[in-house]
Protein backbone atom coordinates (compact mmCIF):
# COMPACT_ATOMS: atom_id res chain seq x y z
CA UNK A 1 0.00 0.00 0.00
CA UNK A 2 1.34 3.39 -1.00
CA UNK A 3 1.26 6.30 1.42
CA UNK A 4 0.47 9.88 0.50
CA UNK A 5 2.16 12.52 2.66
CA UNK A 6 0.97 16.16 2.80
CA UNK A 7 3.61 18.89 2.70
CA UNK A 8 2.68 19.69 6.32
CA UNK A 9 3.24 16.09 7.40
CA UNK A 10 -0.29 14.60 7.24
CA UNK A 11 -0.26 11.01 5.92
CA UNK A 12 -3.08 9.25 4.04
CA UNK A 13 -3.10 5.58 3.03
CA UNK A 14 -4.29 4.83 -0.49
CA UNK A 15 -7.02 2.28 -1.12
CA UNK A 16 -6.42 0.82 -4.58
CA UNK A 17 -5.69 3.80 -6.80
CA UNK A 18 -7.72 6.36 -4.85
CA UNK A 19 -7.27 8.64 -1.86
CA UNK A 20 -9.76 10.91 -0.13
CA UNK A 21 -8.84 14.45 0.87
CA UNK A 22 -10.82 17.53 1.82
CA UNK A 23 -11.43 20.57 -0.36
CA UNK A 24 -9.21 22.61 2.00
CA UNK A 25 -6.17 20.66 0.68
CA UNK A 26 -6.67 21.85 -2.91
CA UNK A 27 -3.59 23.33 -4.56
CA UNK A 28 -1.18 22.01 -1.92
CA UNK A 29 1.73 19.63 -2.47
CA UNK A 30 1.48 15.91 -1.71
CA UNK A 31 4.23 13.27 -1.92
CA UNK A 32 3.67 9.69 -3.06
CA UNK A 33 5.73 7.20 -1.06
CA UNK A 34 5.32 3.66 -2.47
CA UNK A 35 7.84 2.21 0.01
CA UNK A 36 7.23 3.85 3.40
CA UNK A 37 10.01 3.39 5.98
CA UNK A 38 9.70 3.14 9.71
CA UNK A 39 12.37 5.75 10.34
CA UNK A 40 11.40 7.94 7.36
CA UNK A 41 15.01 8.28 6.13
CA UNK A 42 16.79 5.11 5.00
CA UNK A 43 15.79 1.94 3.21
CA UNK A 44 15.76 -1.27 5.20
CA UNK A 45 18.40 -3.85 4.30
CA UNK A 46 17.55 -5.60 1.03
CA UNK A 47 14.80 -3.07 0.20
CA UNK A 48 14.88 -0.56 -2.68
CA UNK A 49 15.66 3.03 -1.89
CA UNK A 50 12.80 5.30 -1.00
CA UNK A 51 11.27 7.06 -4.02
CA UNK A 52 9.08 10.15 -3.81
CA UNK A 53 7.04 12.01 -6.38
CA UNK A 54 5.29 15.34 -5.82
CA UNK A 55 1.92 16.25 -7.29
CA UNK A 56 -0.67 19.00 -6.82
CA UNK A 57 -4.26 18.10 -5.95
CA UNK A 58 -6.85 20.27 -7.70
CA UNK A 59 -10.36 19.96 -6.19
CA UNK A 60 -13.21 21.25 -8.42
CA UNK A 61 -16.40 22.41 -6.73
CA UNK A 62 -19.68 20.89 -7.96
CA UNK A 63 -22.98 22.71 -7.56
CA UNK A 64 -25.34 20.99 -5.11
CA UNK A 65 -29.02 20.79 -6.03
CA UNK A 66 -31.36 23.35 -4.45
CA UNK A 67 -34.11 22.06 -2.18
CA UNK A 68 -37.84 22.48 -1.64
CA UNK A 69 -40.20 20.41 0.54
CA UNK A 70 -42.92 18.23 -0.99
CA UNK A 71 -46.25 19.98 -1.64
CA UNK A 72 -49.49 18.27 -0.60
CA UNK A 73 -52.35 18.31 -3.10
CA UNK A 74 -55.21 20.51 -1.81
CA UNK A 75 -58.83 19.43 -1.37
CA UNK A 76 -60.93 19.46 -4.53
CA UNK A 77 -62.38 22.84 -5.50
CA UNK A 78 -65.80 23.73 -6.83
CA UNK A 79 -66.31 25.44 -10.20
CA UNK A 80 -66.20 29.19 -9.61
CA UNK A 81 -63.84 29.02 -6.61
CA UNK A 82 -61.84 32.19 -5.85
CA UNK A 83 -58.06 32.60 -5.75
CA UNK A 84 -56.20 29.87 -3.85
CA UNK A 85 -52.90 30.10 -1.94
CA UNK A 86 -50.33 27.36 -1.32
CA UNK A 87 -47.37 27.68 1.03
CA UNK A 88 -43.91 26.48 -0.05
CA UNK A 89 -41.33 25.45 2.55
CA UNK A 90 -37.81 24.04 2.76
CA UNK A 91 -36.50 26.36 0.04
CA UNK A 92 -32.70 26.53 -0.07
CA UNK A 93 -29.78 26.62 -2.48
CA UNK A 94 -28.50 23.29 -1.13
CA UNK A 95 -25.68 22.36 1.27
CA UNK A 96 -22.90 25.00 1.50
CA UNK A 97 -24.50 27.09 -1.27
CA UNK A 98 -25.73 30.07 0.76
CA UNK A 99 -24.38 32.74 -1.60
CA UNK A 100 -26.37 31.58 -4.62
CA UNK A 101 -29.41 33.38 -6.00
CA UNK A 102 -32.67 31.41 -6.22
CA UNK A 103 -35.61 31.68 -8.61
CA UNK A 104 -38.99 29.95 -8.18
CA UNK A 105 -41.45 29.35 -11.02
CA UNK A 106 -44.69 27.36 -11.41
CA UNK A 107 -46.22 25.81 -14.52
CA UNK A 108 -49.70 24.29 -14.94
CA UNK A 109 -50.28 21.24 -17.13
CA UNK A 110 -53.78 22.57 -17.91
CA UNK A 111 -53.70 26.40 -18.19
CA UNK A 112 -57.24 26.36 -19.57
CA UNK A 113 -58.32 25.30 -16.08
CA UNK A 114 -55.49 26.57 -13.86
CA UNK A 115 -53.36 29.32 -15.45
CA UNK A 116 -49.66 29.25 -14.53
CA UNK A 117 -49.56 30.27 -10.85
CA UNK A 118 -47.75 33.31 -9.50
CA UNK A 119 -44.94 32.61 -7.01
CA UNK A 120 -43.85 35.15 -4.40
CA UNK A 121 -40.39 34.61 -2.92
CA UNK A 122 -38.07 36.85 -0.92
CA UNK A 123 -34.33 36.16 -1.32
CA UNK A 124 -32.80 34.58 1.75
CA UNK A 125 -36.07 33.12 3.04
CA UNK A 126 -36.80 29.39 3.27
CA UNK A 127 -40.52 29.84 2.51
CA UNK A 128 -42.53 31.18 -0.41
CA UNK A 129 -46.17 31.40 -1.51
CA UNK A 130 -47.98 30.37 -4.66
CA UNK A 131 -51.36 31.70 -5.86
CA UNK A 132 -53.72 30.53 -8.60
CA UNK A 133 -57.32 31.14 -9.65
CA UNK A 134 -59.37 28.47 -11.47
CA UNK A 135 -60.83 29.61 -14.79
CA UNK A 136 -64.53 30.44 -14.32
CA UNK A 137 -66.95 27.77 -15.50
CA UNK A 138 -64.26 25.11 -16.05
CA UNK A 139 -63.87 21.72 -14.33
CA UNK A 140 -61.11 19.11 -14.47
CA UNK A 141 -57.61 18.54 -13.11
CA UNK A 142 -54.22 20.21 -13.51
CA UNK A 143 -50.76 19.19 -12.34
CA UNK A 144 -48.82 22.20 -11.06
CA UNK A 145 -45.02 21.82 -11.12
CA UNK A 146 -42.96 24.21 -9.01
CA UNK A 147 -39.26 24.59 -9.88
CA UNK A 148 -36.55 26.14 -7.72
CA UNK A 149 -33.39 27.09 -9.67
CA UNK A 150 -30.04 28.46 -8.54
CA UNK A 151 -27.22 30.20 -10.43
CA UNK A 152 -24.53 27.61 -9.65
CA UNK A 153 -24.64 25.97 -13.09
CA UNK A 154 -24.28 22.33 -14.12
CA UNK A 155 -20.53 22.11 -14.80
CA UNK A 156 -18.81 18.89 -13.69
CA UNK A 157 -22.15 17.20 -13.01
CA UNK A 158 -23.64 19.97 -10.87
CA UNK A 159 -27.42 20.27 -10.42
CA UNK A 160 -29.04 23.71 -10.55
CA UNK A 161 -32.77 22.95 -10.16
CA UNK A 162 -35.30 20.82 -8.26
CA UNK A 163 -39.04 20.24 -8.74
CA UNK A 164 -42.12 19.46 -6.67
CA UNK A 165 -45.64 18.91 -8.04
CA UNK A 166 -49.20 18.87 -6.73
CA UNK A 167 -52.59 18.13 -8.27
CA UNK A 168 -55.47 20.61 -8.44
CA UNK A 169 -58.99 19.23 -8.99
CA UNK A 170 -61.99 21.40 -9.85
CA UNK A 171 -65.43 19.76 -9.76
CA UNK A 172 -68.94 20.83 -10.77
CA UNK A 173 -70.18 19.34 -7.51
CA UNK A 174 -69.32 19.89 -3.86
CA UNK A 175 -67.52 17.08 -2.02
CA UNK A 176 -68.56 17.20 1.63
CA UNK A 177 -68.35 15.16 4.78
CA UNK A 178 -71.47 13.99 6.57
CA UNK A 179 -71.30 13.44 10.31
CA UNK A 180 -72.72 10.13 11.43
CA UNK A 181 -75.87 10.88 13.42
CA UNK A 182 -77.01 9.30 16.68
CA UNK A 183 -79.63 6.54 16.68
CA UNK A 184 -79.24 4.12 13.76
CA UNK A 185 -76.31 6.30 12.50
CA UNK A 186 -77.68 6.27 8.96
CA UNK A 187 -76.79 9.10 6.57
CA UNK A 188 -79.29 10.76 4.25
CA UNK A 189 -78.38 12.99 1.30
CA UNK A 190 -80.73 15.56 -0.17
CA UNK A 191 -79.97 17.42 -3.39
CA UNK A 192 -81.71 19.56 -6.00
CA UNK A 193 -82.10 17.88 -9.40
CA UNK A 194 -83.40 18.57 -12.90
CA UNK A 195 -86.09 16.14 -14.05
CA UNK A 196 -84.83 13.73 -16.67
CA UNK A 197 -81.12 14.35 -15.94
CA UNK A 198 -78.79 11.62 -14.71
CA UNK A 199 -76.84 11.82 -11.45
CA UNK A 200 -74.43 9.67 -9.49
CA UNK A 201 -73.32 9.61 -5.86
CA UNK A 202 -69.74 8.69 -5.07
CA UNK A 203 -68.21 8.13 -1.64
CA UNK A 204 -64.67 8.12 -0.22
CA UNK A 205 -62.95 7.53 3.14
CA UNK A 206 -60.21 10.10 2.44
CA UNK A 207 -61.11 12.36 -0.54
CA UNK A 208 -58.57 10.42 -2.62
CA UNK A 209 -60.09 7.02 -3.43
CA UNK A 210 -63.67 7.25 -4.70
CA UNK A 211 -66.32 4.59 -5.45
CA UNK A 212 -69.77 4.91 -7.07
CA UNK A 213 -72.66 4.18 -4.72
CA UNK A 214 -75.64 4.81 -7.01
CA UNK A 215 -76.66 6.23 -10.41
CA UNK A 216 -80.19 7.52 -10.95
CA UNK A 217 -82.31 9.49 -13.42
CA UNK A 218 -84.11 12.30 -11.62
CA UNK A 219 -87.90 12.32 -11.78
CA UNK A 220 -88.43 15.58 -9.90
CA UNK A 221 -86.75 18.71 -8.62
CA UNK A 222 -85.07 16.97 -5.70
CA UNK A 223 -83.62 13.61 -4.77
CA UNK A 224 -83.07 11.89 -1.44
CA UNK A 225 -80.83 8.90 -0.80
CA UNK A 226 -79.95 7.13 2.43
CA UNK A 227 -76.68 5.26 2.87
CA UNK A 228 -77.61 1.90 4.39
CA UNK A 229 -74.32 0.18 3.56
CA UNK A 230 -74.05 -2.82 1.17
CA UNK A 231 -74.64 -3.24 -1.65
CA UNK A 232 -74.39 0.48 -2.40
CA UNK A 233 -71.38 1.09 -0.12
CA UNK A 234 -68.82 -1.24 1.42
CA UNK A 235 -69.94 -0.76 5.05
CA UNK A 236 -72.81 0.81 6.93
CA UNK A 237 -71.97 4.40 8.00
CA UNK A 238 -71.98 3.26 11.65
CA UNK A 239 -68.94 1.07 10.90
CA UNK A 240 -66.64 3.84 9.67
CA UNK A 241 -65.11 6.89 11.36
CA UNK A 242 -65.92 9.22 8.49
CA UNK A 243 -67.17 9.18 4.91
CA UNK A 244 -67.21 11.83 2.18
CA UNK A 245 -69.85 12.07 -0.57
CA UNK A 246 -70.07 13.73 -3.99
CA UNK A 247 -73.26 14.21 -6.01
CA UNK A 248 -72.56 14.69 -9.74
CA UNK A 249 -74.54 15.25 -12.91
CA UNK A 250 -73.47 12.70 -15.53
CA UNK A 251 -74.22 11.97 -19.21
CA UNK A 252 -77.04 9.49 -19.90
CA UNK A 253 -75.80 5.89 -19.95
CA UNK A 254 -75.52 4.25 -23.37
Amino acid sequence: MAHFVHEHGEQVDASGNQIQISATDAGQAWFIDPNPLTDGNFAAPGQPERVQRTFIVDVTEVNDAPTMAAIASPMALVVGSPQQAVGLTGVSAGPSEDVQQLRLTAVSSNPGLIPNPEVTFVAGESTASLRYTPVAGMAGTALVTVTVSDDGGTANGGIDSAEQSFLVSVSETIPFELVIADGDKSVTLNTATIPGKWYQIRYSPDLIDWSVAIRIQATGNSFQWTDLGPPATTEHPSEVDRRFYVIEKIPPPR
